[in-house]
């Protein structure tokens, strides 16, 4: 059962490798690009499914003449993608044996019998719920830095420190991702690249011509200067509805998370609850491709601002009036 389940995720990893593979074909264009795509990907789930009724009637197209022929070149190319030929000859012995096949029957149900009891959990309300992504209502500990400490959780677009804020600023972390990319190409045509660089490549360079590195680092800077300028007018910052301006710049987070980091300025603020958002674009469906753009409030997050020196500055200011009615 443990390869049969490295199997599965192989066989989930290739097609993974695989769309990446084809979005790097950036020659093509894009439209023959997704018809290819979708062709592909057809035939891998079709191919797929052919091994897996082969492995539920335990060889019965390998047996036959008529889908034999058909069936072998699918056969060995997912042989290798399911690492089968490691553990075949051992799966064959097991399932000879009478009492390794009856085994074998009551494995799988029993499996889907224990991922379906570890599912079963216990619902305390009808309202609410830790689940829920952050609101006004709600807080998520992955949007703040202090609360997020443990390894396997991720921030989910943007994080703060705290939910309490007791300085006169407020660090703001936007994460990046490849969909943040496109948004920004569309609407400033100037930033996307003839190749598109994004994928798994070397980190070994070879400059055959050392006298053109500082020009293309001139145009690298200038490039990145606009890029930053489009994040900035793109992505809308507010609290309590109030728009805050922003100077993004590129940053990582404490776990090593690309994004971009600006400082707000909230001296102003009263003390108390406020709701920070962030609008940017999103597909309106995000399964299509050729889905509409829209603005839309990404993320909402609540915090509590208590500035520290607030309480000492007002006492300052008493006993300094105190003195001035005195000598009055």
């Amino acid at each position: 059962m443990i390869f049969y389940v490295i199997g599965f995720f192989g066989v989930m990893f290739s097609l993974v490798v695989l769309d990446e593979s084809l979005r790097l074909l950036t020659f093509i264009p894009k439209e023959i690009m997704e018809i290819i795509a979708v062709i592909l990907t057809f035939i891998f789930l079709i191919s797929a499914l052919i091994i897996f009724i082969d492995f539920l009637s335990q060889g019965f197209l390998k047996r036959k003449k008529w889908t034999s022929k058909i069936y072998f070149p699918i056969y060995w190319i997912f042989s290798k993608l399911t690492l089968s030929f490691l553990y075949r000859p051992l799966a064959y012995n097991f399932l000879d044996n009478k009492l390794g096949k009856r085994i074998s029957y009551i494995l799988l149900p029993i499996y889907i019998l224990i991922v379906f009891i570890a599912s079963i959990e216990y619902k305390s309300s009808n309202y609410l719920s830790l689940k829920n992504d952050s609101s006004e209502f709600q807080l998520f500990r992955a949007h703040y830095d202090n609360l997020s400490t443990e390894k396997d959780m991720f921030i989910d677009i943007t994080s703060i420190p705290s939910k309490i804020i007791s300085t006169q600023y407020l660090p703001v972390f936007l994460l990046y991702n490849r969909n943040m990319e496109d948004f920004l190409f569309n609407k400033n045509k100037s930033l996307k690249p003839k190749i598109d660089k994004r994928g798994f490549q070397s980190s070994i360079t070879i400059n055959f011509n050392a006298g053109e590195i500082n020009s293309y680092n001139i145009k690298d800077s200038i490039n990145l200067k606009d890029y930053l300028e489009t994040i900035n007018s793109t992505y809308i910052i507010e609290i309590d509805s109030n728009k805050y301006p922003s100077d993004f710049i590129i940053s990582s987070n404490a776990k090593e998370r690309l994004g971009f980091e600006t400082y707000l300025n909230i001296k102003n603020l009263n003390e108390g609850k406020h709701i920070l958002t962030i609008t940017g674009p999103i597909k309106e469906n995000q399964s299509d491709e050729e889905s509409k753009t829209i603005d839309k409030v990404l993320v909402t997050i609540p915090f509590w601002y208590f500035p520290e020196n607030r309480e000492s500055s007002n006492h300052q200011n008493t006993n300094i009036l105190k003195d001035t009615l005195t000598i009055n």
